[in-house]
Protein backbone atom coordinates (compact mmCIF):
# COMPACT_ATOMS: atom_id res chain seq x y z
CA UNK A 1 0.00 0.00 0.00
CA UNK A 2 1.51 3.41 -0.90
CA UNK A 3 1.67 6.37 1.46
CA UNK A 4 -1.27 8.25 -0.40
CA UNK A 5 -3.65 5.33 -0.28
CA UNK A 6 -2.81 4.42 3.26
CA UNK A 7 -3.67 8.32 3.72
CA UNK A 8 -6.68 8.03 2.28
CA UNK A 9 -7.93 5.10 3.77
CA UNK A 10 -6.99 5.79 7.45
CA UNK A 11 -7.81 9.46 7.31
CA UNK A 12 -4.03 10.19 8.52
CA UNK A 13 -2.32 12.75 6.52
CA UNK A 14 0.11 11.66 4.44
CA UNK A 15 3.07 13.61 6.15
CA UNK A 16 2.34 12.52 9.68
CA UNK A 17 2.43 8.46 8.48
CA UNK A 18 5.56 9.54 6.92
CA UNK A 19 7.51 10.84 10.07
CA UNK A 20 6.17 7.54 12.30
CA UNK A 21 7.72 5.17 9.78
CA UNK A 22 10.97 7.17 9.53
CA UNK A 23 10.67 6.98 13.40
CA UNK A 24 11.44 11.08 13.83
CA UNK A 25 8.77 11.47 16.16
CA UNK A 26 11.49 12.40 18.87
CA UNK A 27 9.17 13.73 21.39
CA UNK A 28 6.11 11.06 21.71
CA UNK A 29 4.84 8.22 20.26
CA UNK A 30 1.73 8.20 17.66
CA UNK A 31 -1.60 8.61 19.88
CA UNK A 32 -3.91 5.61 20.12
CA UNK A 33 -6.46 6.89 18.18
CA UNK A 34 -3.87 7.22 15.29
CA UNK A 35 -2.67 3.94 15.96
CA UNK A 36 -6.13 2.65 15.91
CA UNK A 37 -6.92 4.05 11.73
CA UNK A 38 -3.68 2.63 11.16
CA UNK A 39 -4.58 -0.54 12.64
CA UNK A 40 -7.93 -0.22 10.52
CA UNK A 41 -6.32 0.69 7.05
CA UNK A 42 -3.40 -1.89 7.17
CA UNK A 43 -6.13 -4.96 8.17
CA UNK A 44 -3.82 -5.92 10.96
CA UNK A 45 -4.86 -6.06 15.20
CA UNK A 46 -4.50 -2.85 17.15
CA UNK A 47 -3.03 -4.32 19.96
CA UNK A 48 0.14 -4.83 17.20
CA UNK A 49 0.93 -1.29 16.57
CA UNK A 50 0.70 -0.52 20.45
CA UNK A 51 3.13 -2.89 20.66
CA UNK A 52 5.25 -1.73 17.96
CA UNK A 53 4.83 2.35 19.64
CA UNK A 54 5.66 0.78 23.55
CA UNK A 55 2.47 1.25 24.93
CA UNK A 56 1.83 -2.31 25.36
CA UNK A 57 4.72 -5.12 26.12
CA UNK A 58 3.77 -8.23 24.29
CA UNK A 59 1.25 -10.20 25.48
CA UNK A 60 0.53 -7.67 28.33
CA UNK A 61 -3.34 -6.84 28.78
CA UNK A 62 -4.36 -3.15 27.43
CA UNK A 63 -4.07 -0.55 29.67
CA UNK A 64 -7.77 0.32 30.86
CA UNK A 65 -8.03 3.73 31.73
CA UNK A 66 -9.97 5.99 34.20
CA UNK A 67 -13.18 7.84 33.55
CA UNK A 68 -11.03 11.13 33.68
CA UNK A 69 -8.44 9.78 31.84
CA UNK A 70 -11.08 8.83 29.15
CA UNK A 71 -12.68 12.74 29.36
CA UNK A 72 -9.66 14.82 29.00
CA UNK A 73 -8.59 12.15 26.03
CA UNK A 74 -11.80 13.25 24.39
CA UNK A 75 -11.63 17.03 25.54
CA UNK A 76 -7.90 16.64 23.84
CA UNK A 77 -10.01 15.38 20.59
CA UNK A 78 -12.67 18.06 20.72
CA UNK A 79 -9.40 21.17 20.62
CA UNK A 80 -7.83 19.79 18.25
CA UNK A 81 -10.55 19.38 15.64
CA UNK A 82 -9.85 21.96 13.49
CA UNK A 83 -13.33 23.02 12.55
CA UNK A 84 -14.48 23.04 16.10
CA UNK A 85 -11.55 24.03 18.35
CA UNK A 86 -11.58 27.30 16.81
CA UNK A 87 -14.72 28.51 19.27
CA UNK A 88 -12.64 27.84 22.17
CA UNK A 89 -11.01 30.05 23.93
CA UNK A 90 -7.95 27.79 24.77
CA UNK A 91 -6.61 30.12 27.68
CA UNK A 92 -9.25 29.51 29.58
CA UNK A 93 -9.57 25.73 29.18
CA UNK A 94 -6.96 24.32 31.99
CA UNK A 95 -9.67 26.14 34.75
CA UNK A 96 -12.60 23.74 33.26
CA UNK A 97 -14.07 21.15 35.67
CA UNK A 98 -14.51 17.61 34.61
CA UNK A 99 -18.35 18.45 34.40
CA UNK A 100 -17.83 21.77 31.93
CA UNK A 101 -15.96 19.36 29.58
CA UNK A 102 -17.97 16.78 29.73
CA UNK A 103 -20.98 19.67 28.65
CA UNK A 104 -18.40 20.45 25.66
CA UNK A 105 -18.16 17.25 24.31
CA UNK A 106 -21.11 16.34 24.53
CA UNK A 107 -21.95 19.26 22.65
CA UNK A 108 -19.30 18.61 20.18
CA UNK A 109 -20.44 15.03 19.75
CA UNK A 110 -24.51 16.43 18.80
CA UNK A 111 -22.85 18.76 16.29
CA UNK A 112 -20.70 16.36 14.42
CA UNK A 113 -22.24 12.75 14.60
CA UNK A 114 -18.87 11.82 16.43
CA UNK A 115 -18.77 9.50 19.64
CA UNK A 116 -16.47 9.97 22.05
CA UNK A 117 -17.51 8.89 25.23
CA UNK A 118 -19.76 6.26 25.95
Amino acid sequence: MTLVQLAKKSGVSIGYISEIERCQETNRNPHPSILRKLASAYGVPLQELMEAAGYLVKDEKPQVFSEKDRINWAFHVVLSDPEFGFFINKGRTRFMSLEQKIKLIKTYEAMTGKRLLP
